[in-house]
């Protein structure tokens, strides 16, 4: 989920350099489906809004971290 204003329908998500998938919300709100590989390895991306015709929104630091152990049974 990305947060911040002036989005439009043709506004896209790009994680680490690549574009993916983004469906807009609202002008306040975009979700893009990152995958499990682009999140593989934990470090710092930088993550930006494009949308045509507008100059692109960011970038901001999002950290990849490493995922929280668990069990199963």
């Amino acid at each position: 989920r990305v947060r911040g204003a002036n989005f439009r329908a043709a506004s896209a998500v790009v994680f680490d350099g690549s574009r993916y998938p983004t469906t807009f919300i609202s002008t306040a709100e975009l979700r893009a489906s990152i995958p499990a590989e682009a999140l593989g390895v934990p470090r710092p991306v930088a993550v930006l809004v494009e949308t045509p015709g507008a100059p692109a929104a960011g970038p901001l630091t999002f950290t990849v971290t490493e995922p929280l152990p668990s069990l199963s049974a």
